[in-house]
This record gives C-alpha cells, structure tokens and sequence, in this order.
C-alpha cells in the first residue's frame, strides 16, 4: 500500500448500502467495507480557534526565535485561494434529496479547537483532566461506525467540560481510493476546517465525512474531487474561506505530516489498528456500551 510510512491494511468484508454523489448524480450502491491493520515529520505552530470562529490565539517560536505563522505552516498554499471552482459534482441541491447529518451537541462560547504542531485536532474547554485520543481514516467504515455509535457522546462530554477529544488523521488507505489520495484529501479538509472555522465546525464536519452518505467505498470506481468536498462545505454553511482552502487542496502538507506522526504514535502505543481510542497512550476497549461514562467517572 501506497503510504508515507510502512503500512498495510487487513480487510474484513461488511456489506452496506448507501447513497453515493457522482459525477451523474446520486446512487445507491453496495459498500464492501475493510477493518485496517497498520504495520508500522514536521512541527508546526499551533493554532486555536474559538466557537465564534476568530483566532484565540497562533504562531509560535520557530528555530531561530521568530514567530511562525500556523496557518503557513499547516497549509501547503493560501489560505484563501482564488480561481477555484466549487463543482457541485452531483451533491444533492434544491432539485433533489438534502444531504442530512446527525446533529452533533453545540459547543459554548468557551470552546475551542486547536491544531498543534504535529496536526493533531483538540477540541476542548478549558483543560480537562481526561484526554481522549482518536485515530482514523476516512475511508474506514469501522471509523465511520465508530463516529455514528460515539460521535455526539463524545461531543456531550466535550460540550461539558468532561473531556477534551483529540483526533488523529490516518490515510493508509489511499491508495484503495478511486483518486488515489482521498483519504490525504479528505484529512487536509478536518485541518482546513479547524484552522480557519470553530469547534462546532469541526464536529460537524467530521460527523459528515464519516457518514455512510458521503464516506467513500473502498476501491470504488469514484470518490470525491477536492471541489466537490469544498462545495459540501458550502452546503453545510461553512465560511466561504473553509470551501475555498478544501477545494484548492491547501492544508495537504499538513495532512501528509500529521499523518506520518499518526503512524508514529500508533506505534508507540503497540497499535496496529484503526479506529483506535486511547488515553494515556493505552488502548480503550470502546466495545462496552459504557465504555466513555467508565472513563468520565459517572
């Protein structure tokens, strides 16, 4: 498999059925899903953004003592490009079916998103005690299932000041994308968002590029093209500099480091599998249906 780092993937076959959004509209196809296994950079200032979007703060000390921009440094271009297409792509508009999302618990004025140097997401208020971290790939539907099972309780215990959630980005499975790279895409996207939008953003953003309706197949003949990732931000209300930074592809370097350092701490951990939720860098058996009140303590 085609990775930045050693890694290969171990599939494990389950049949699911979704609404695909290709290039002739919309179509129901059959999934055949993959479990991963995993065989297995550069720093960046961190960022963080609060609930209303604005910067609460950025940039740190680089090498030589001088500030380095975050955004820059995250990105592989402008923030904002120009002379970008946001192509449709047979996404769903007035004329057909909307696109709908579980709605994730709204953050407080208090939250914010962070991106550190090593491209990993914190949404958080304040400091909590409890760090949880999770790993993924957006083309794994174990992933997917993982989000859509725990997704808006861990968002609860965010929203509560219970947690801080930290997600890692994977892209092992690029090369079983029809493009190649959708799952390095579709990474530099969470960081687009979390760079220039808020928490809620993010949390709403990740629960659509994990759901069964815009998460791709693997080996399918289609995936998403950048435009058309960058036109489902617009539709889901995103700020237009978020659809244009996922259309231009521009936070890609970034997606490719934090990746890189993914497999890093994966293997650090002795984890050879995703979705994978850890604290303290050991493993979480998120298997028990009380598996977040155990760790929260209630």
């Amino acid at each position: 498999m085609r990775t930045p780092v050693a890694a290969r993937a171990r599939r494990t076959r389950l049949a699911r059925r979704r609404w695909w959004a290709g290039a002739s509209g919309i179509a129901l196809i059959t999934v055949t899903a993959c479990s991963a296994t995993i065989v297995g950079s550069a720093q960046t200032a961190p960022r963080t953004v609060g609930s209303s979007g604005s910067a609460v703060s950025s940039g740190s000390a680089g090498p030589s003592g001088s500030a380095v921009s975050s955004r820059t440094a995250v990105s592989s271009g402008s923030a904002e490009p120009t002379d970008v297409v946001l192509d449709p792509g047979g996404y769903p508009n007035d004329d057909t079916a909307p696109l709908d999302f579980p709605a994730m618990p709204p953050m407080g004025q208090q939250a914010h998103v962070q991106v550190d140097g090593r491209g990993v997401l914190t949404i958080a208020i304040g400091t909590p005690k409890l760090v949880i971290d999770e790993y993924q790939d957006p083309i794994c539907p174990p992933c997917a299932q993982f989000w859509a099972d725990n997704g808006r309780d861990l968002s609860k215990a965010v929203a509560d000041g219970k947690i801080a959630l930290r997600l890692h980005s994977a892209n092992f499975l690029d090369d079983k994308s029809a493009s190649g790279d959708y799952s390095t895409r579709a990474d530099a996207s969470l960081l687009a968002v979390a760079d220039l939008a808020g928490p809620n953003e993010v949390l709403r953003w990740q629960t659509a590029l994990y759901s069964s309706v815009v998460q791709p197949e693997e080996n399918a003949a289609v995936d998403h093209t950048s435009q058309q990732l960058g036109y489902l931000a617009t539709y889901l209300d995103m700020p237009k500099e978020v659809s244009l930074a996922i259309a231009a592809d521009t936070y890609r370097r970034g997606a490719l480091d934090a990746a890189a350092n993914t497999y890093d701490d994966l293997a650090k951990a002795g984890v050879v599998s995703v979705p994978a939720t850890l604290v303290a860098a050991r493993r979480v058996d998120t298997g028990r249906s009380n598996w977040l009140s155990e760790l929260i303590g209630g």
